[in-house]
C-alpha cells in the first residue's frame, strides 16, 4: 500500500528525497565544530571545552576459521569488539577561581583519570541529530606547551561495553492524516 505524503516537518540538517517510490531522509554534511564531546558530572552533561578535534574509533578482533569450502583460502569471523574516543584541545581553566565551570578541560580531566572511575559520555552533533552515548575510562591524557603558543592537551577514552548510537530528535513520517503515521506493514511506525 502506498500513502501519499502531504505533510512532513523536517528541521535541522535533514532533507527529504523521493526515489523509486521510497522516501529517504538525508542530511547535509557536518563540520567538526558541530560535534561536541560531553561528560556526565554531578547529574549534568558538560562539554569538554575548547576541543580542536575528536574521533570515534571501532575495532573488531577476527578469529581465523577453516572450512572445507574455502579451498585453502583463509577465512575469519568477527568476535570481540571495542571502541575508543581520541580528543585534543586547548587548555582552559574549568576548576579554579575565575574559571568556566560550565565546561570541563584538562584541569578536571586529570582528576577524573586519576580516580579511575567509569564515566558516562556523549559524543554528539550540536543539533542532537547523531549521538554516541557510551561509558568509558580515560586511559591517556597529556599536555604540550610550546614557547609562545597556547597550551594544548590530548586524551583517549577506552570504551566500556557497547556504545549506543541514537538521536535526540524525534522524526515521524506522516501520511497527512491527523495522528496517522507511516508504518512498515508490521504495525511499526517508521522512525528513521
Amino acid at each position: 500500500m502506498t500513502w501519499p505524503i502531504r505533510r512532513l516537518s523536517i528541521t535541522g540538517n535533514l532533507h527529504l528525497q523521493l526515489s523509486n517510490n521510497f522516501v529517504y531522509l538525508t542530511m547535509k554534511d557536518f563540520k567538526g565544530s558541530e560535534r561536541v564531546l560531553m561528560i556526565l558530572i554531578e547529574g549534568e552533561y558538560l562539554p569538554i571545552g575548547c576541543l580542536t578535534s575528536d574521533s570515534f574509533n571501532e575495532e573488531v578482533d577476527m578469529l581465523n576459521t577453516t572450512t572445507r569450502e574455502n579451498n585453502g583460502w583463509e577465512t575469519s569471523r568477527p568476535v570481540t569488539q571495542r571502541f575508543s574516543v581520541d580528543f585534543s584541545g586547548l587548555i582552559i581553566n574549568t576548576a579554579f577561581a575565575g574559571g568556566d565551570f560550565t565546561k570541563v578541560s584538562y584541569d578536571r580531566l586529570v582528576a577524573i583519570k586519576r580516580s579511575r572511575v567509569l564515566q558516562d559520555w556523549k559524543l554528539m552533533t550540536t543539533d542532537g541529530q547523531f549521538v554516541h552515548d557510551f561509558k568509558g575510562y580515560i586511559v591517556s591524557l597529556s599536555d604540550a606547551a610550546s614557547s609562545g603558543e597556547l597550551i594544548t592537551f590530548e586524551g583517549s577514552i577506552q570504551g566500556y561495553g557497547e556504545p549506543i548510537f541514537t538521536t535526540e530528535k524525534l522524526i515521524l513520517l506522516s501520511s497527512g492524516q491527523e495522528n496517522e503515521y507511516i508504518q512498515d506493514g508490521n504495525n511499526n511506525i517508521i522512525n528513521p
